[in-house]
Parts: C-alpha cells; structure tokens; sequence
C-alpha cells in the first residue's frame, strides 16, 4: 500500500510544464541509511519505476534498492551523482535539480541493455 501511495504522489507532482534539456545543481548525496523518498527497484537490466519525478529547486530524494542478482549502479550526469548498490542493499541518494526538464539516470553497468530511467522535473 505505501508504494502505491508513494507513486501516486509522484505522479501528482509530475504534471507540470516539461522543458527541454534541463540542468541541475546539487551534492549529489548518497548514503545507505533508510529516508523517506522516492522508491525506485534496480533489477536485473532495468529500473523500476523508469520514471520519477521533481520539482526544479526542491530537493529530491531517490531511495534504490537493489533486487538484482548483480552490482547495480544509479548515476545522473547532470547532477554529479554516481553511486554502486550490491545485491540485496539499498541507496539513497538526494539532489536538487536546478531547473525544469528531463534529467536522464542509467547503470553505468548496464546501460547499454537498456537500464535507463529520466526524473522529469516541473518548474
């Protein structure tokens, strides 16, 4: 039931203006400690949910696990962030886009099979 809620959420705040490219700015935090944030699933060559969604100016807070076999990774060119999450273990990561658009996010790993995402962000 909270991961229908959480998406639910996530989808609310994804309706808004989409721009081209967008730019972002932030730490590009990560750590491996549980957080409040948006649920995202690594599994074998994919990303699930493919989509997320922001805010530009408002911190987001992505929370990977990895229900993969294998290493996983969660980078975001934009923001700086590239971060490995090992079977079975979980990441969060936290960031703040500086400005609307779609930042796109992949496993360095594996992203030539297809494991891609983006965060659109409204303005």
């Amino acid at each position: 039931m909270r991961r229908v809620l959480v998406l639910a959420a996530c989808a609310a705040v994804g309706f808004g203006v989409l721009g081209g490219c967008g730019s972002a700015s932030g730490s590009g935090q990560a750590s491996s400690g549980p957080a409040a944030g948006q649920q995202l699933e690594a599994v074998d060559n994919g990303f699930r949910p493919a989509q997320l969604t922001a805010t530009a100016g408002q911190k987001v807070t992505v929370v990977l696990r990895n229900d993969g076999a294998t290493l996983h990774n969660f980078s975001i060119d934009a923001v700086g962030v590239s971060k490995d999450v090992e079977p079975g273990k979980r990441l969060t990561v936290t960031f703040t886009p500086s400005s609307a658009g779609t930042l796109p996010f992949y496993c360095r790993y594996h992203q030539a099979l297809g494991m891609t995402g983006s965060v659109v962000v409204a303005g």
